[in-house]
């Protein structure tokens, strides 16, 4: 049975990096395309990190999106069209998802397995996240959404996975995917954390 892996955790803590390890680690993962507002970031391309649409073009075709998120100044959404696709394809759907939406998309497909990536070490966290995006505003959202995460939106979650600067990529894939080969094969829920 084929189900749907999804990844959140907040600004900077690496889940495009996590998403493109997994799709390249198995051909039986395909990324779930997003779209959005926000302006391409260095080394993105259209169609393949997102699908880039204006602010005119998102609002112009809202109603093809189940889920749907204005963060940042920009609107991030999914199509279902584009996750029923990967499913009858018999792949495997990953994305990442904001954690303040997890909860329309667990709506639309229930049996996902949702991971959190969660940071280990905060001040390591904080310095990558200022290197990448420059903007204490956007650290001192990324702390809100780590803290709404313990407070509201935990629950919504199969796994925490705590990261840190010495996690080792193939260790970090061979235990998501072992995860997940679990997963897939029961019924119902679990839940734990690892490290």
């Amino acid at each position: 049975m084929n189900k749907i892996l999804l990844i959140s955790g907040p600004s900077g803590i690496g889940k495009s990096y996590i998403l493109k390890k997994l799709i390249s680690s198995s051909s039986q993962y395909e990324a779930i395309l997003s779209t959005t507002t926000r302006e391409m970031r260095e080394g993105e391309s259209d169609g393949i990190d997102y699908e880039f649409l204006t602010r005119n073009e998102y609002v112009n075709s809202k109603q093809k999106f189940f889920m749907d998120n204005y963060f940042f100044n920009n609107f991030y959404g999914i199509k279902k069209k584009v996750v029923d696709d990967i499913l009858e394809k018999r792949k495997i759907p990953v994305g990442i998802i904001y954690t303040p939406v997890i909860h329309q998309f667990l709506k639309a497909y229930p049996d996902a397995l949702t991971i959190f990536l969660y940071p280990q070490n905060i001040d390591l966290w904080k310095e990558n996240l200022l290197k990448r995006d420059g903007s204490l505003d956007r650290y001192q959202y990324a702390l809100d959404e780590l803290s709404k995460w313990e407070n509201d939106y935990s629950r919504y979650y199969n796994k925490v996975y705590y990261i840190n600067s010495n996690n080792d990529d193939r260790t970090i894939i061979n235990e998501i995917n072992h995860y997940f080969d679990i997963y897939r094969d029961r019924e119902g829920s679990i839940k734990e954390e690892f490290h």
